[in-house]
């Protein structure tokens, strides 16, 4: 009787954990795929290869968004003169702003972040960081566009 026990809490933790590393997964093939769609990515058969070179984390504490199903996080890809976008993400959004149009992605941040229902004080501190992403993008070599 104990080793079922310990044989279902056993093969519960690792469905669970595959869970979450597909899921994982299939949000960084979303994220490859957009890149690969405004050509910061060059189309492959294999995306998987991409794994290692983009980064998805969240803006704020820079932590790996995988620790994360809920936030803002930004990502790209780790190259010279690339640029960085944006991932609103919980249970029911996964949208990528691109920060071409600082106006239009500001207010679906705002958007987001009152559905969060976070205090205004740290409202700003996300809104803040995703104006510096949009001036560090500015900077970036004007070809890339």
């Amino acid at each position: 009787m104990k080793k079922n026990i310990l044989f279902l809490v056993v093969f519960s933790i690792v469905f669970f954990m595959a869970q979450s590393v597909l899921g994982q997964d299939n949000d960084k093939s979303k994220i490859i795929d957009y890149l690969i769609k405004i050509g910061d990515l060059k189309p492959i058969d294999k995306k998987e290869i991409y794994f290692d070179n983009v980064f998805i984390m969240d803006i704020l504490t820079f932590e790996d968004a995988s620790k994360k199903t809920t936030g803002i996080f930004k990502f790209g890809t780790f190259a010279d003169h690339s640029k960085v976008y944006i991932l609103l993400r919980d249970k029911e959004l996964f949208q990528i702003l691109s920060l071409n149009k600082l106006d239009e992605d500001l207010l679906l941040e705002l958007a987001f972040l009152k559905k969060l229902k976070l205090q205004p004080s740290e409202s700003l501190k996300y809104i803040e960081a995703t104006i510096a992403e949009y001036q560090k993008n500015m900077k970036v070599i004007p070809w890339t566009d």
